[in-house]
């Protein structure tokens, strides 16, 4: 990480925050890391996983409380010309569903002043900002990785501010080294974008809010330039947050920050009928971004390879 860069995530801000709440509090909980990018043999790769702890008080939101490890893998070798248009490839996907969910207290944290270990099943997360690490095997996919920090994180609730605002949330986006291991193959994703997402919920919820067009957010990963935009139209919320050779630049309005489907497909195994063109623009910081995928996996999150993609930084 660039010595002139001020990274502000500490260690205490990886910490399980179950302590944090009383029993009558919901807790919505998770530690997300995704790693986008090329393997050194040219696979496409897209990883997500993360532990959530989900927590019910007496009148909570969530129908049931539960830990979840959630494991995302996309791995596929299109040409050129092939990811023009959408595949309907394989991938792997577990964990959301009610009979992926574990049992309270699957998932633990145990904190030291040098680092949080985060452990489930067969996986664990170690976070020691600005650097993280996860190991270990979930869903058939072996991980040994290494992230490093190397530009200020996206600070949307900032951790200090949690038990007053109901919510902490982060993006930090770092590089990476180390292999994944899926169906007798080894990927090799040294120098792989990547992002550690941390969303910690305690507050009421308004799920009506994410009726209609619902919650969207874009990253944009390269060395100089890198982006995260999100939008809810029917919330009316818009942010986005762009970084130009280490220095960030901020936009809040849903008048400013817009996501725009330009073309559907409609998947052959669930019939989902799901965006797979978008124009991200804010015109604020006079910036946008066009991105077009060529493969997908559809879940209670959904997740896309974009290796098509242009972005206008004026």
């Amino acid at each position: 990480m660039s010595d002139t860069i001020r990274y502000d995530l500490t260690v205490d801000d990886q910490r399980c925050h179950l302590d944090d709440i009383t029993p009558e509090m919901d807790l919505w909980e998770n530690h997300g890391l995704l790693v986008r990018g090329p393997a050194a043999d040219g696979t496409d790769v897209t990883l997500w996983t993360s532990p959530y702890i989900v927590k019910s008080g007496p009148n909570s939101y969530y129908a049931s409380e539960q830990d979840i490890l959630q494991t995302i893998l996309i791995a596929t070798n299109y040409s050129a010309d092939e990811k023009q248009q959408m595949h309907d490839n394989d991938f792997v996907a577990v964990g959301w569903c009610v009979a992926d969910y574990l049992e309270r207290g699957a998932v633990t944290a145990d904190q030291n002043e040098e680092r949080v270990l985060w452990k489930v099943r067969g996986r664990e997360y170690e976070d020691s900002p600005p650097h993280w690490a996860v190991r270990g095997e979930h869903a058939g996919v072996d991980l040994d990785l290494g992230f490093d920090g190397y530009v200020p994180s996206f600070t949307v609730f900032p951790p200090s501010g949690f038990m007053d605002e109901g919510m902490a949330w982060y993006e930090a986006y770092l590089r990476t080294t180390g292999t994944i291991e899926h169906g007798g193959r080894t990927l090799d994703v040294t120098g792989a974008y990547a992002c550690h997402e941390r969303v910690i919920v305690y507050r009421d919820h308004e799920p009506q809010k994410m009726l209609g067009h619902g919650l969207n957010w874009h990253h944009l990963f390269s060395d100089r330039v890198q982006a995260w935009m999100m939008t809810s139209p029917s919330a009316g919320e818009g942010l986005a947050y762009v970084v130009v050779d280490g220095e960030t630049f901020t936009a809040k309005s849903a008048e400013t920050v817009r996501i725009d489907d330009l073309d559907h497909w409609v998947d052959p195994r669930s019939w989902f009928r799901v965006p797979y063109r978008w124009r991200s623009k804010n015109t604020r910081l006079e910036c946008g971004m066009y991105g077009a995928a060529s493969n997908a996996i559809f879940s209670p999150l959904a997740f896309v390879n974009v290796p098509v993609a242009s972005a206008d930084i004026q």
